[in-house]
């Protein structure tokens, strides 16, 4: 019993030691309350995918607060890989890496706001970050710490902070690591995504002069200025790509005087398009606006796309939605493959299909095989 209770001191030891490098939500008491990461730490490659899950979403890790979801994942990854801590704001993005990495599994460690109750059934596991995306991130580490175990090198772990709100996560992490190849853990219903549309905000503002209501020609509305734009953008042509497909648009936002009785003097709308050819393209077709507006752009993301990767025999697909696949493009060949359905994230009833889960781990170890080296087996 001794021995035990020294064994178990020297696990509370190493769990405070990481948390005086690592920023916790819960201050001094946050020691991961029931040393979670105790169990699995013991070997964690026996742990059931499903099982591993369950515990991720258990974790909040709502953006901005992800610490005690990383001390416990550096915990788990510790006895297999190099890891690191990336301070990022008040927060760690954490990497874990083997040799020098050739292939890079990626996912975020945030989750959007809004509790979700955990339950499960005989398919689905239900909770926030059930889809988005917990069930890739244990298909993760499970797959690397096989692989590891199995004798795999150069190979690595990223999972970044705070993708939900502006992506300084993996926009610090792009400084550490120089992959060949990157997998991007987000819920693709079983296809592995090769592209994505970009991202073009734009705001348009016209101005006119006020007046009463009474008397509208001594005026001069600028919200009748603003439909008139807004026919014209929408009158437009939009490219198409032969991969991508269409250039889309929303008008998301609009907003223009401040009474029903006068007579506007300024209106704005902010539109945001989904591009498939370069955004200075669909740009510099709002040309023709500028007679009556002033345009504006408030963001820009070029859409993305690669080819297939090796040794993967699946359906692929291009999204209209946007990922971090932009960012990780830049300095690798980038995919995008994970468990869930993504009509799911961010819902009311976030779920995730265990049997998914269960597939992405023998995916993610797949991919890993194909671009790692392999050395002695670890016994």
């Amino acid at each position: 019993m001794a021995d035990e209770r020294i064994e178990e001191m020297k696990k509370i030891e190493k769990v405070k030691k990481i948390n005086s490098t690592v920023p916790s939500e819960k201050g001094d008491s946050g020691m991961l309350s029931d040393l979670r990461s105790a169990n699995f730490c013991r070997d964690p490659a026996e742990v059931d995918v499903v099982v591993l899950t369950k515990k991720l979403v258990e974790i909040s890790s709502v953006s901005g607060n992800e610490s005690e979801l990383a001390v416990f994942i550096s915990e788990i990854l510790s006895r297999d890989f190099e890891v690191q801590k990336q301070r990022v704001g008040n927060a760690c993005n954490i990497i874990a890496t083997r040799g020098n990495p050739r292939i890079i599994l990626n996912t975020h460690l945030d989750t959007v706001p809004g509790k979700v109750a955990i339950t499960e059934d005989e398919m689905y596991l239900t909770g926030r970050g059930s889809c988005d995306a917990k069930g890739s991130m244990a298909a993760m580490i499970l797959s690397a710490i096989e692989s590891a175990k199995e004798g795999m090198t150069d190979f690595g772990l990223v999972f970044d902070v705070c993708e939900e709100t502006d992506f300084s996560g993996v926009k610090e992490a792009l400084a550490l690591v120089k992959p060949e190849v990157v997998v991007i853990g987000e819920p693709t219903n079983r296809e592995m995504v090769i592209g994505q549309k970009g991202l073009l905000g734009i705001k348009i503002v016209c101005k006119g002069k006020s007046a009463h209501g009474s008397t509208p020609e001594k005026g001069e509305c600028a919200n009748t200025k603003l439909v008139f734009a807004l026919q014209k953008i929408i009158a437009l042509k939009l490219p198409e790509d032969e991969r991508l497909g269409k250039t889309t648009l929303n008008i998301g936002l609009m907003n223009g005087g401040n009474a029903i009785n006068v007579i506007p003097d300024s209106a704005e709308a902010t539109l945001e398009f989904r591009t498939t050819v370069s955004n200075e393209k669909v740009v510099e077709l709002l040309v023709c606006i500028n007679d009556i507006a002033d345009v504006q752009v408030l963001f820009s993301y070029e859409a993305a796309i690669t080819d297939a990767p090796q040794n993967i025999n699946m359906q692929t697909a291009v999204v209209p939605y946007f990922t971090t696949l932009y960012f990780w493009s830049k300095i690798a060949r980038a995919f995008v493959f994970g468990p869930g359905d993504p009509a799911f994230a961010h819902t009311e009833n976030e779920r995730v299909e265990k049997k998914q889960i269960i597939e992405a781990k023998e995916v993610y170890k797949g991919l890993l095989q194909s671009y790692t080296t392999k050395k002695e087996k670890i016994k």
